[in-house]
């Protein structure tokens, strides 16, 4: 839901954008393939989607446009500030000022395996090939190597308060692991019941973890909750 109510969507067909009443499909004929996600509202009202193949779109002034960028490594959700817009490509990390969308910078990251990326403040964090990365807002680079003995298959991360949670795709080792804004490990919670995990969030102040068939829901203390 956006800022002036409308609902937006994705499906096999597209981006979609609901008032209540009815639903307007908004195409380009720039787009690489239609289905995608990761649907998102910048501070000068745009909104923005994904599409699995990894190349960015906004709508603006009821039109939808792609955004020039470097080829991307498939799907990875693109970071949003209040100044800048994150997106990873093979090389590393390219930087936009959000409100021009002009190319200000790439940070080197040998990125072979990207995962999932989030942003907390304006911070932008992203897992790749086992570490855990952070770009500051004055654009500055570093990581965590907690994950490169464990080497889980795909990990997501998510924001929870002032911190950061992340959970494996395949949930090997039955646990959630937070981190302080830092980057600083600070303890893991128990969440035996999931097996394959599509996705998670934060609703509410609770944890939302999806798998293909059920979601659980925890609270900070690994307590199962009730929506």
């Amino acid at each position: 839901k956006d800022s002036k109510g409308f609902i937006w969507m994705s499906s096999n067909a597209g981006l979609f954008r609901y008032d209540g009443f009815q639903y307007k499909l908004y195409k380009s004929d720039k787009q690489t393939s239609l289905p995608g996600s990761g649907i998102q509202e910048d501070r000068l009202g745009r909104i923005w989607y994904e599409n699995f193949d990894g190349f960015l779109y906004y709508v603006e002034q009821d039109t939808l446009k792609s955004l020039q960028q470097n080829p991307p490594m498939g799907f990875v959700p693109p970071g949003i500030t209040e100044k800048h817009l994150f997106v990873v490509q093979k090389n590393g990390v390219d930087i936009y000022d959000l409100a021009t969308l002009v190319h200000i910078r790439t940070i080197s990251i040998p990125i072979e395996e990207p995962e999932h990326s989030t942003v907390l403040g304006d911070s932008f964090y992203l897992t790749a090939d086992h570490i855990v990365y952070k770009i500051d807002a004055d654009l500055s680079l570093s990581s965590s190597s907690y994950f490169k003995d464990k080497k889980f298959k795909v990990k997501y991360v998510n924001v929870y308060e002032d911190k950061i949670f992340i959970v494996s795709k395949n949930n090997e080792a039955q646990k959630l692991y937070f981190f302080d804004s830092k980057l600083q490990f600070l303890k893991t919670i128990s969440i035996p019941e999931v097996k394959y995990i599509q996705g998670s969030s934060v609703i509410d102040g609770k944890i939302w973890i999806y798998s293909s068939q059920v979601t659980f829901v925890h609270n900070a203390e690994g307590q199962t909750q009730n929506p």
